[in-house]
């Protein structure tokens, strides 16, 4: 019996086609030995007769004296490396990612700038003003686009998650790390990400539009911003391990953005963004040259007027409520499911879904195969038809 060259373990099925046809070929072979098919019941008796398997079952058959067991053999910690240096493997590996894909980075970071530099020449100071309530209109949808777009600036998240799961299903059934390192050091190394992107987006955008100029209020809607940014980035991660194949994950971003903007009614206070939208408009409608004027019924500031035409609370509370807990809360809630994720869920239907492409993968090899040996066989008839009357 002549076995192949050994090749490393894979993780998935590996096949060769080239030779298929030699199972059930009766022709004899040139060479020593001729080409036969094993069973793997063949295989399996063959190799309890063989002096290996005859060898370790009878090292088996004596029974282990438990006395002469060293006493730091056996391990009682699930890691045994530990929490420090687990933490530290981790942060060098996902250093490493960023690193490797700091490409990516820089170009959402320019993405941003030049969506912020279009939305401050759609939103132009010089037209932005703030006489009546029909002017209010003008920088609310400025601050929904900016909500907006710190939103979809998340997306990205899913095709990074799916990338390195496979990695890390490896990592999490071989022990190397519990799935929480994962999750936090991910959160920590994309804060400062978002920082900058937070940064860029409010200094290009902020008095280019024409917001109010006090500087705690700049300071606030960066705050806000980069929460949104954070909530966003949690809830993709989530989808992500949630779907676990990029197209589903797709689909299912897709579809949960567009349930976050069309949710009314009793999902209304399920959607973060309608605390984000409600810390905004009052960060904005708060400010002196919004209060210090009267709306069209001479009695209610024109802050206050905006924010009833918009159904938003005119209470400045609701900055803190909407902005600073409850999107805080959310981006919180959103890490801790997308760990628990991690940690629970299998990659049974990645397993599934690379099955099914291997069989695919399999047919279409086979019929490509099938229609090159019809070709070759008409062609042939084509340039000898005296030989196939």
């Amino acid at each position: 019996m002549d076995s192949p060259p050994g090749i490393g373990a894979g993780d998935g099925e590996h096949g060769s086609f080239g030779d298929r046809g030699r199972e059930g070929d009766p022709r004899p072979r040139p060479g020593p030995l001729p080409f036969l098919y094993v069973t793997v019941t063949e295989f399996a008796n063959r190799f309890k007769r063989f002096h290996v398997d005859l060898r370790l079952a009878s090292e088996l058959s004596v029974l282990y004296n438990k006395a002469e067991t060293h006493q730091a053999a056996l391990v009682y910690k699930k890691y045994t490396a530990p929490k420090r240096e687990l933490l530290k493997a981790s942060f060098d590996k996902k250093w490493m990612l960023i690193k490797r894909n700091s490409f990516f980075y820089v170009f959402k970071t320019v993405q941003i700038i030049i969506v912020a530099i279009i939305a401050s020449t759609v939103f132009q100071r010089t037209k932005m003003h703030t006489r009546n309530e029909e002017d209010r209109a003008v920088y609310v949808g400025a601050l929904l686009f900016t909500m907006i777009i710190n939103m979809f600036n998340g997306f990205a998240e899913l095709s990074l998650t799916i990338q390195r799961l496979p990695v890390f299903y490896k990592q999490r059934d071989l022990l190397f790390h519990p799935p929480s390192a994962f999750t936090l050091l991910t959160f920590l190394l994309r804060v400062p990400i978002s920082v900058v992107e937070s940064i860029v987006w409010t200094v290009l955008s902020y008095y280019t539009i024409g917001f109010a100029p006090e500087a705690s209020r700049f300071f606030k809607q960066l705050l806000v911003v980069f929460l949104i940014q954070q909530m966003a980035t949690g809830i993709f991660r989530l989808i992500a391990k949630a779907c676990r194949t990029m197209i589903i994950a797709n689909t299912g971003g897709a579809l949960t953005l567009l349930l976050l903007f069309l949710l009314g009614g009793f999902g209304y206070w399920v959607s973060p963004l309608t605390y984000g939208f409600n810390s905004l408009p009052v960060n904005e409608m708060f400010a002196p040259r919004w209060m210090n004027k009267l709306a069209t019924d001479n009695e209610t500031a024109l802050g206050v007027a905006v924010l009833n035409n918009f159904n938003v609370f005119p209470e400045r509370r609701w900055f803190w409520i909407g902005g600073a807990a409850a999107i805080l809360g959310f981006a919180v809630l959103f890490n801790i499911l997308f760990t628990l994720a991690l940690m629970y869920l299998s990659r049974t239907f990645l397993t599934s879904m690379f099955k099914i492409n291997c069989e695919f993968s399999l047919f279409l090899t086979q019929r490509n195969k099938s229609h090159e040996t019809r070709y070759r066989s008409n062609r042939r008839e084509f340039l000898n038809p005296q030989e196939h009357p």
